[in-house]
């Protein structure tokens, strides 16, 4: 009885001491984290109309541009203590939502450990360390975290490619006409970090709405915008990238941007309004310019490139998910089988690698090579990417084996094999194809066609 009742006593004073000194060792963590990351003031530097934010300066980016360009940088007059002027209660909410419980844990587990409104069902893939020091992208954690560098060319090929860019940027319009091969390989090779922003906004029409219509943005933005839409926005604002130091921030500078862009879109067109998918696009493009240029960017790709998407009932995208179907009939037949017998449908995989135009499907450095692509030659880029993960994902026989299921199937094309999403398999894939113009135009007419008369049938 005496030992007994000294070993309850043993138990009792050790879950004592645990309990005790849990909060102090969890609050200390979160406390030294909160300094540190205090101190890593985000301002914001055009570079070519795009932001070097995880500089107190310009100073780093404008050596970078001068060295290799001999280009000048607006800065916006952006202050360290307007962007790194959160209060500790801030600064200690944006990292509990990176870290939650550094101390036990070491890691984030999902998205829903980012926040406490439901990133879980938005961002379950999300599954890595969180830090307190943003990779070169200004990823703290998740998914897209990426700390190591990234083997790069030379910095005189570098410096050859940017000003070749910048030649061709001063004289677009005869590129565009006369020598769109020129651009389109050019594109495929990868556009210089440095004049990306600004080759995107060229490549997609942006630049040409944003100087017929200068005053417009801050005109839709004093609109008062439809009730509805303003709420839908503003919940789905967290759930953007939320390990993105420009996001990271409730109610930051990032999130106020991109409900801006939102807003002004819902207002310019009102018959589609707000549509969910739209967000992490607008994000995507907030991260490398100036605010006004993304919206622009954004009315382009909505209007132009993925036309019809976020038109309710969602046809287009149906359409678009046959035509995929299709012609991976044509690039991997034993995929198109395996799926056909599994009566896994293109909508149940497909819907957000298109709607989002893959910006919550690829690692960083992969989505900005397939937009520099896809900015150029359109849509058609959203399938190439589509079809070859799917031939790396299901391609294998012993791949094929394991997803003996509708939901086994699933599983493995939300999650593919990270080797199939990497820059140069995913690119060197898409491009050796053997896909025509002439086949997705086939595809298309013969979709469309069968859509037609499906609804004739339907109708009559």
């Amino acid at each position: 009885m005496f030992h007994s009742l000294c070993a309850t006593t043993h138990c009792v004073v050790r879950l004592w001491i645990v309990a005790i000194s849990l909060p102090f060792y969890l609050c200390k963590d979160i406390a030294y984290e909160t300094v540190k990351l205090r101190k890593q003031a985000v301002p914001q530097c055009f570079l070519f109309g795009t932001y070097d934010r995880r500089s107190l300066t310009c100073k780093r980016a404008s050596e970078r541009c001068n060295h290799s360009t001999g280009v000048n940088i607006r800065d916006n007059s952006c202050s360290a203590s307007d962007a790194g002027g959160s209060t500790a209660r801030d600064a200690g909410r944006a990292l509990a939502r990176l870290a939650g419980s550094m101390s036990l844990q070491k890691s984030v587990k999902s998205a829903g450990s980012a926040g406490e409104r439901g990133e879980a069902a938005d961002n379950a893939s999300i599954s890595s360390s969180a830090t307190t020091q943003p990779d070169r992208h200004g990823f703290f954690g998740g998914a897209q975290y990426s700390p190591e560098p990234k083997r790069s060319v030379s910095p005189s090929t570098v410096l050859k490619r940017e000003q070749k860019w910048l030649r061709m940027l001063d004289n677009w319009e005869a590129f565009m006409s006369r020598n769109y091969k020129k651009v389109r390989e050019r594109c495929r090779k990868g556009i210089p970090a440095s004049v990306r922003p600004k080759a995107w906004l060229y490549l997609c029409g942006g630049q040409l709405l944003l100087e017929k219509h200068p005053h417009e943005y801050e005109e839709l933005l004093r609109a008062p915008g439809d009730p509805k839409c303003m709420d839908d926005i503003r919940k789905d604002l967290h759930r953007q990238f939320p390990y993105h130091e420009m996001f990271i921030r409730e109610e930051g500078l990032g999130q106020q941007e991109l409900f801006s862009v939102l807003k002004a879109y819902s207002v310019l067109n009102p018959k589609v309004g707000y549509f969910q998918a739209q967000a992490p696009v607008a994000a995507f493009l907030l991260m490398h310019m100036p605010a006004v240029q993304a919206f622009w960017c954004l009315v382009s790709i909505s209007d132009k490139y993925l036309s019809g998407y976020y038109n309710p009932g969602l046809e287009v995208l149906q359409r678009d998910g046959d035509i995929l179907h299709a012609l991976l009939r044509r690039t991997a037949p034993a995929v198109h089988r395996h799926l056909l017998r599994h009566k896994v449908e293109p909508v149940l995989y497909a819907t957000e690698w298109f709607l989002c135009a893959l910006t919550r499907t690829l690692p960083w450095d992969s989505l900005l090579r397939v937009w520099d692509c896809f900015l150029c030659e359109g849509v058609k880029v959203l399938f190439k990417a589509a079809l070859v993960i799917l031939a790396g994902a299901l391609g294998p026989t012993r791949a094929r084996r394991r997803a003996a299921g509708l939901c086994e199937t699933l599983e493995l094309l939300r999650h593919p094999p990270p080797a199939v999403l990497a820059e140069d398999y995913l690119l060197h894939h898409m491009q050796r194809l053997a896909l025509t113009e002439d086949d997705f135009e086939f595809e298309h007419q013969r979709q469309t066609a069968r859509r037609r008369a499906m609804h004739e049938r339907s109708g009559s």
